[in-house]
């Protein structure tokens, strides 16, 4: 998952991208010129979403967020 994430980022960062948007049941996107458009056709689950952004915040913050969702 954590690859994903940094495929997304570096895909973000070729293109000059200024914004990345993961969401449940969308293809990521990227705020390019003003414009959002998608990087994939396949859109994460929810399930995916949340543990590729898991992954990269802090243990507290991360345990927080598994106490209160």
């Amino acid at each position: 998952m954590a690859s994903a994430l940094i495929d997304l980022l570096a895909a973000m960062e070729k293109n000059g991208a200024s914004a990345l948007f993961i969401t449940e049941g969308k293809p990521p996107a990227v705020r390019l010129h003003g414009q959002v458009r998608a990087l994939t056709s396949e859109p994460p689950t929810s399930r995916e979403a949340i543990l590729t952004l898991l992954e990269q915040i802090p243990p507290l913050a991360r345990a927080r967020f598994t106490e209160s969702g």
